[in-house]
C-alpha cells in the first residue's frame, strides 16, 4: 500500500469510529510507522493535530444529530466521547459559538469541520536545463520571522507561514516589486 493510501485508509478507520474509542495504533500500521510518527505526519500534511481533527470531526458530527435527532444532549455527548454535559458544552461552544440545545433551532450558524482527504501531487520528475548567469545585485524586501530549528518545528512553522502569507495583500504588493513576478524564501 502507498503512501496516500495509506494515509486515506487511517481517516476511514477513524471517521468509521468517531463515535467510538479511536486507537492510534491502529491508524499507525496504515502507512508503518509508530504512532508519535503517524501523529507528526499527519500534523505536516493537515496544518493540524490528529487529537484535533478527531475533536473538530466528533463536534461537527455531534452537531448533525443535534439538529436531525430528538436525542438528549447527554447521549450525544457520550456518543462523541465526552465524559460530562459541561464538558460536551465547553467544546461545542469553543467550535460552534453557540450551546448544543440552540443548535436545535432553525437558522443558527453551525460550522462544519469536513473530512480530510489526501491526494499528493509529485512534482520535478523532469529534467531541467539551466545555466549559470552573472546579474546585478538583487534587494528583497518582505517579512522577517524566525522559526525555530527544534525538533524539526521550523518545517511546519515554514509551511504555515507561507500559507498564510499568499493570503494576505501583502503577499500581492510584493509581487508587483519583482521583475519576474517571482516570491522568494529566504
Amino acid at each position: 500500500m502507498d503512501w496516500q493510501s495509506g494515509m486515506n485508509e487511517a481517516i476511514k478507520y477513524i471517521e468509521d469510529n468517531l463515535d467510538k474509542s479511536i486507537d492510534y495504533e491502529v491508524t499507525a500500521r496504515f502507512i508503518c510507522c509508530s504512532v508519535g510518527e503517524f501523529q507528526r505526519i499527519f500534523s505536516i500534511l493537515t496544518g493540524v493535530s490528529l487529537s484535533e481533527y478527531i475533536r473538530r470531526r466528533r463536534l461537527t458530527l455531534a452537531a448533525c444529530d443535534m439538529q436531525n435527532s430528538n436525542e438528549k444532549v447527554i447521549d450525544i455527548a457520550f456518543k462523541y466521547g465526552y465524559d460530562s454535559h459541561a464538558s460536551f458544552t465547553r467544546a461545542f461552544r469553543k467550535l460552534h459559538n453557540t450551546s448544543p440545545s440552540l443548535a436545535r433551532k432553525e437558522g443558527v450558524i453551525l460550522r462544519t469541520y469536513p473530512r480530510i482527504s489526501f491526494n499528493f501531487v509529485v512534482q520535478g520528475t523532469k529534467e531541467i536545463d539551466y545555466r549559470i548567469e552573472e546579474k546585478d545585485s538583487i534587494t528583497f524586501i518582505g517579512i522577517n520571522r524566525k522559526m525555530s530549528t527544534k525538533n524539526k518545528e521550523h518545517f511546519h512553522s515554514i509551511w504555515l507561514f507561507w500559507r498564510e502569507f499568499e493570503e494576505t495583500r501583502m503577499y500581492d504588493i510584493l509581487k508587483k516589486y519583482s521583475d519576474e513576478e517571482l516570491v522568494y524564501a529566504v
